[in-house]
Formats: C-alpha cells, structure tokens, sequence
C-alpha cells in the first residue's frame, strides 16, 4: 500500500518536472473521491510554486443530489480561497456516459480559454485505465484505441494516473478529507460500472494484480503505436504531395497490415471533408493493396478516392477537370494548380517564342501539336502514356494565336522560330512525368 504522503511527493516531482512556475491549472473537482484528492493536493502545492489555480464543477443534472455537490465544491474552494466556477446542466437521467462527457468537456474547453488556463487537470487513476481497456477490447477497437491514457497529454494532466483508487481513498481517510459517494456508481445501467462491480472483481481473483497487468499491457501498445505512426509519418513525409493528395510509391509500403491501414488512415484525415473511417474501409482498400489490383477507384468516406496511378497509390480529394488559362511573360513568377513555374532565357531551351505574352493552360479537346517529320499529331494521343487522373492537369504553351509552342510529354513544337527559353519550376517540380508508365 502506498503512504499518503508518497501520493503527495509523487504528484509534487511530477508537477514541478512537467511544468513551468507560473502555469495556470484548471481543476476538474466533482466532489468525489478523485478529485478532492486533486484539488487538496494542488491546494498544497501553490504554496510552494507560484501556480495559478481555479477549480471547474459540473451538476450535469442527472443526479438530484449533485446540485449540492457542486455547492459544497464551491464553498470549500471558497476556504481554501481558490477560485471555482460551477455549471449546472440540464441532461436526462437515462443519458449515457458519452453524452456527460461530451457536456463536461464542452464548458472545460470553453473555460480554459476564457479564463486564459494552460492546462486542465482531471482525476484519472490507474483502476479508471485498466477499466478503458477492458470496455474497449469488449466493444472491440484497433491498436489505436487500446492506448493507454498518459500522465500528460497535450493540455490534459492528469497526476493521479499511476496510483490505485485504493491508495488514492486511503490518502483522503489518513488527512480527515470527506467526499462525495455519487449514487449511480452501483447502477448496473452504465457499462463501466458492471466492468467495475462485476467483471473486475472476477479478474481480482484470479489476478490480484490484474490493474498493474492492464495498465502495463496498455503502455505497451501505446509505445509500439506510436513508433508504427512515426514511421507511417515518415513514409507519408517523404511521398508526393499534391494540392488534392498524396501519392506514396508501392514500394515504400511495407506489407504489414498496420502500416498499410495507418498510412491510408492518416491521409484520409487529413484531406477528409467529413464522415467516419472504419475498418471495413480500411481493410478494403489493405486487400487491394495486398493484391496488387489496379483498380481504377476506391471510395473512402468524406469523399476521398484511392486509386493506382501505376507504380504509386494516390490518396486524396478526386482530380477536377477545370479548365485554366494564365498569362506568362519571362522571369514571372507564375502560380500554376501545380505549382509555381518561371519562364526563364536558356540558350539551350527547348521552348522558342518571339511574342508575348504567352499562355499556359491545360489540353483542350482538338489540340494538336506540330512535330519534326510527323507533321501535326493530337495531344490527346501523346498524353495516353499518362495515369488518366493527371491528363487534364498537364501544361500547354501557346503564343496570341493558340499555336501551341511546346506541351508537356511532347517537348517544343518544330518549325517554331524566336529566341529559347525554358520552363523552371519553383516550388517542388510535380511533373507527372515521375508516374510514366
């Protein structure tokens, strides 16, 4: 059993090595067992390190008795001369444990901004963190939401985590500290108090040490997580970013379910209008992957396509067909929808031009282009060796008469007369010359 002052020394190391003197906590404080542990021990702590402190307390309204709660928090807030706002709620008293949640973190998100605080500070203990993985695995979910919750988090801090609701009471009992026992902790309606009262006790017995073994387990797969995302990251990192997605060769892919189905899964939030991903999406796309099929589309929800542009997979928003049609003139910077290009004086260019301004836009229907000893030949030939998303978006030049002077995958127009430039890109060159068959 741990002492009560180690809970106080343990909480004191990890609050003073985390953060800066001077930062501003808001505390979550219910009443209950948890969180008046929290809001004693912070109480002691600002009399050493120059912390600001307010407490937040939340009558969700589920409860009749928690209207009281909430005052008394209040009016112990106002002894120990700590600052407490209270908000009462008006939810039903069948809502479900999401639905409290969701009303709680919406007034905490609004008070630390209003009230300028760096981090929130919750009561979470190690028990609550073994009884997540348990819901959890139940209700089934991926490596991802097997996560363990941490110490810190963002401007989430919650310094109770590595010790036992046990040990946490015992602290209360040894410093004369009372708290609130809330009713429905023993109603069989909520799912995590039937894994609290009725599953966990028959995993005690066969594991006394059953918290420590999920807790740990969790850990585990937190640090295994997210070395898989950091590397997933990595692959994602150095892929080819386009203004609608991204396109990852095949072979930086490595053929592990996980890395597949997290690099989709990060791409997809990333560009993602709306909707939820599952991992019945996940594993269709994983399938096709894994076969190799070059399949012209793939869905994903919120509006995403995933589809093979030859060698490399592109994730994204589709490709549009607009049209575009920009003045150029030499040495201007030109915004392209690809990128930023320069039309640029080159002895050696391969582009000839004796007028301006010039115009870049993309292919248009009956485009042809005039080529040595070929005579004239249809763009729309030529551009055939290209993934189809990507034709619309390769760049024609033409002079004041729509004589086409050079198309991308065509080279320069023969027969053309005038001085030589060339087209440098600026910004990264994304030439679909790089997805050629």
């Amino acid at each position: 059993m741990i002492e009560s002052t180690e809970i106080y020394k343990k909480v004191e190391v990890i609050t003073r090595t985390e953060f800066p003197q001077g930062a501003s906590f808001l505390l979550a404080i219910s009443g209950g067992a948890d969180s008046m542990a929290l809001l004693h021990i912070f109480n002691k702590l600002r009399e050493i390190y120059p912390y600001r402190i307010e407490v937040c307390s939340i009558d969700h309204g589920i409860r009749s008795e928690s209207r009281h709660e909430v005052e008394s928090v209040k009016g112990i807030c106002s002894d120990l001369n700590i600052p407490c706002w209270i908000f009462h709620g008006n939810l039903p008293a069948d809502a479900s444990e999401e639905d409290a949640r969701q009303f709680r973190h919406g007034i905490f998100k609004n008070l630390l901004k209003d009230k300028h605080h760096d981090y929130l500070v919750t009561g979470h203990h190690s028990d609550d963190q073994a009884e997540t993985l348990l819901m959890r695995i139940i209700r089934g979910c991926g490596p991802g939401g097997l996560k363990a919750m941490k110490v810190k988090d963002g401007h989430i801090f919650r310094p109770l985590l590595v010790f036992r609701r046990t040990d946490i009471r015992n602290f209360l009992i040894s410093m004369d500290i009372s708290w609130f026992e809330d009713s429905t902790n023993e109603s069989s309606a909520y799912f995590r108090n039937r894994i609290r009262n009725e599953v966990m006790p028959l995993l005690l017995q066969e594991n006394p040490q059953i918290v420590r073994s999920l807790v740990n387990l969790s850990s585990s797969i937190t640090e295994e997580h997210d070395s898989l995302l950091g590397f997933c990251h990595s692959i994602i990192d150095n892929s080819i970013r386009l203004p609608n997605g991204i396109c990852i060769h095949s072979t930086s892919i490595p053929a592990s379910t996980g890395a597949i189905m997290n690099i989709f899964k990060i791409v997809w939030e990333q560009f993602k209008h709306s909707g939820e991903i599952g991992r019945d999406h996940l594993q269709t796309i994983h399938d096709d992957f894994i076969n190799r099929r070059k399949f012209s589309r793939g869905n994903l929800p919120g509006g995403l396509i995933v589809t093979w542009l030859n060698d490399y997979v592109f994730i994204g928003n589709e490709f549009k067909k607009q049209d575009f049609e920009i003045p150029i003139k030499p040495e201007l910077a030109i915004p392209t929808p690809r990128g930023v290009l320069k039309l640029v004086p080159d002895p050696k260019g391969k582009i000839k031009a004796s007028t301006f301004p010039l115009a870049l836009r993309n292919r248009r229907p009956g485009d042809r282009i005039n080529r040595m000893h070929m005579g004239l030949v249809k763009l729309k030939t030529i551009h055939e060796k290209y993934p189809v998303p990507f034709r619309h978006q390769l760049l024609v030049l033409v002079d004041q008469n729509e004589n086409i002077l050079w198309a991308e995958g065509a080279g320069k127009a023969y027969g053309i007369s005038g001085d030589n430039y060339d087209l440098v890109w600026e910004s990264d060159d994304l030439s679909p010359d790089r997805f050629l068959r």
